[in-house]
């Protein structure tokens, strides 16, 4: 009994890990394709990695890009969103919000990047 059990643990974090590399490298290779403007694929991959890593942030940054890329900013402000839900320490999704909104929530959203990492060239930039 004792090595069944042991055995059903390593299955289920062998696979945990394979659906988190899977999830990681959908993300990757959305950021490939946004950084040449591949907007189409950058989303397709993202939407791949949210749905094998529904709680990664990374993934939901890689679909915020993507969809603000195609234009479509409100979806994207969604996006990015979700990714401060996951992982409100993340500056980045912080101020990827910040990019898509307007106001108070702007404000906030980057008062938090520049809390999270003051030093941060991005965070310094931004206006």
């Amino acid at each position: 009994p004792v090595r069944g059990g042991a055995f059903a643990a390593v299955a289920l974090l062998t696979v945990l890990a394979l659906v988190g590399l899977r999830g990681n490298a959908a993300a990757a290779s959305s950021q490939r394709a946004a950084s040449t403007q591949h907007w189409a694929a950058a989303e397709s991959e993202a939407r791949t990695a949210v749905a094998w890593a529904p709680w990664s942030a990374d993934a939901r940054i890689a679909l915020g890009l993507a969809l603000r890329g195609e234009g479509r900013g409100a979806a994207a402000h969604d996006a990015f969103a979700a990714a401060v839900a996951r992982d409100p320490a993340s500056w980045q999704a912080w101020l990827d919000l910040a990019r898509t909104s307007s106001g108070r929530e702007r404000a906030h959203a980057i008062a938090m990047a520049r809390r999270l990492d003051p030093r941060e060239p991005q965070v310094v930039a931004f206006r």
